[in-house]
């Protein structure tokens, strides 16, 4: 391991990561690269805990990181605060950094609702404290070189991003999966826009919105002034595809960076690959981070504008994914994997439910539309969904 006494390498009492998943345990692989030997590492896994420390044995961090009970643990003034927990969890866990004026980041999506991503801005202001989304693409030099080559395509016309994730696949050494509990908008919007904001400078808003498979799939038209922009999210998919387009009066710019290192395309023709940096994007926002939260100044790409344009639109977007979803449900035009979908995504939103509990409650479920419950609108849908779950504990059915 690198020594303390190198100058790229940042001294903080201590870093709490609030997640033991799999995308926490990225975060601690890199921030280890970038902290003193004597900054204290801790981890706060509740729903994970046993999984997290055959983690840290197997991977010889068991002597570098601690596991820790979040409300047991006092950090000392200087610390920081990362949040990688459940989506679900991100507001509660950034107001308790935020209460102890400790600095935080915050994992995409900030919280699930536009006025819950404002709740942490006036929360960071009311205790003087920085609370910044983790918005990994605005710290993408795949990015940068996509925008810098939009001169060869002339005015931007129209805008087209592909984001396909397989239902599983290898990713930083482990699997990943989607968290069931929570739509694709949800997931992938604030990423699509940080993707718009680095590359176009632009914070586009909704026009139009259609889903498919069960709401596996989501095609979204927004628009920022003269430009256009259409927006595929898709789980579930063939393969994992990352593709953004311009289309421009002079030809057309791609970057397709489904598999890093992207590759870039201008009018089909491969460009030259740009020198890669020396921090990826999560370690270049994670020093960033780090140099804000020590007293240095606050990277641009750190504040708040485009997180909280994202949580916008992801309200609006929501309230029309639920029409239309359940519009599909009352009338009767889902079956099979894509009623599965929508069926699992109803279900485990309010909390997760294992195997058993979830078969009770899909039952129900299932019971309750085919009488054509979905006719009467989302509000009985909700309420058939809670009824649903709450059949797990008068069934019996193990947690």
């Amino acid at each position: 391991m690198t020594t303390n006494q190198e100058p790229d390498r940042t001294s903080l009492p201590s870093v709490l990561v609030l997640g033991g998943g799999r995308w926490a345990r990225v975060i601690v692989d890199v921030l280890l690269t970038l902290v003193s030997d004597e900054t204290s590492v801790q981890m706060v896994s509740p729903s994970g805990a046993g999984d997290l420390v055959q983690w840290l044995e197997a991977t010889g961090r068991k002597d570098r990181v601690m596991l820790v009970e979040r409300d047991e643990v006092d950090p000392p003034p200087g610390s920081a605060v990362l949040v990688a927990n459940a989506a679900e969890s991100h507001l509660e866990s950034a107001l308790w950094a935020l209460t102890r004026r400790l600095p935080v980041l915050v994992e995409k999506p900030m919280a699930l609702t536009g006025a819950d991503v404002r709740r942490l801005r006036d929360g960071g202001a009311r205790h003087d404290t920085l609370v910044a989304p983790a918005l990994v693409f605005r710290f993408s030099h795949h990015l940068d070189s996509f925008r810098a080559a939009l001169a060869k395509c002339g005015i931007v016309e129209r805008v087209e991003l592909v984001w396909v994730d397989p239902a599983a696949e290898w990713r930083h050494g482990t699997t990943k999966r989607y968290d069931a509990g929570i739509s694709v908008l949800e997931d992938c919007i604030p990423h699509a826009f940080s993707i718009f904001d680095r590359a176009f400078g632009a914070s586009p808003t909704l026009e139009n919105l259609a889903i498919d498979r069960g709401g596996a799939k989501v095609l979204m038209m927004l628009s920022s002034g003269t430009q256009t922009y259409d927006l595929v999210l898709e789980r579930n998919g063939a393969a994992r595809q990352r593709i953004l387009r311009a289309f421009g009066r002079s030809g057309m710019v791609e970057l397709d960076f489904s598999i890093e290192p992207g590759t870039l395309l201008i009018d089909g023709a491969t460009q030259p690959a740009a020198p890669a940096p020396r921090d990826g994007p999560l370690a270049a926002m994670m020093r960033a981070f780090f140099l804000a939260a020590n007293g240095g100044p606050i990277d641009p790409r750190l504040t708040l504008d485009t997180a909280l344009h994202a949580g916008d639109v992801t309200d609006i977007a929501m309230a029309r994914y639920r029409e239309c979803l359940a519009s599909l449900l009352g009338d009767g035009l889902l079956a099979g994997p894509d009623l599965d979908y929508a069926i699992a995504e109803l279900l485990q939103r309010p909390g997760r439910l294992d195997g058993p509990q979830f078969e009770v409650a899909s039952a129900e479920l299932r019971l309750q539309l085919a009488r054509g419950l979905a006719r009467r609108g989302w509000g009985d849908i909700e309420a058939a969904v809670c009824a649903a779950r709450d059949l797990t504990v008068t069934s019996g059915a193990a947690h």
